[in-house]
């Protein structure tokens, strides 16, 4: 799963470096628009923080039913 957002997270930051290169070519105002990916990528990472806790949620859901399931099972 880690690797999915790596990839997606590469390919939008190219896209981001890009996209800065052409508004500095155009005369826009990439300083602005810097501020607002600052914004985008804090929530970037907090958004691979709760993933982070959901998953390890998860791991203890799944082993709390396997635990369920052998004491059912014997």
């Amino acid at each position: 799963m880690n690797d999915l957002f790596s990839s997606s997270f590469r390919k939008y930051t190219d896209l981001k470096h890009q996209a800065l290169l052409d508004d500095l070519g155009a005369g826009g105002t990439a300083e602005k628009e810097s501020v607002n990916l600052k914004k985008f990528f804090e929530d970037v990472e907090n958004v691979k923080n709760d993933v982070g806790i959901v998953e390890k949620l998860y791991k203890q859901l799944e082993d709390a039913s396997e635990e369920c399931t052998m004491a059912t099972n014997t």
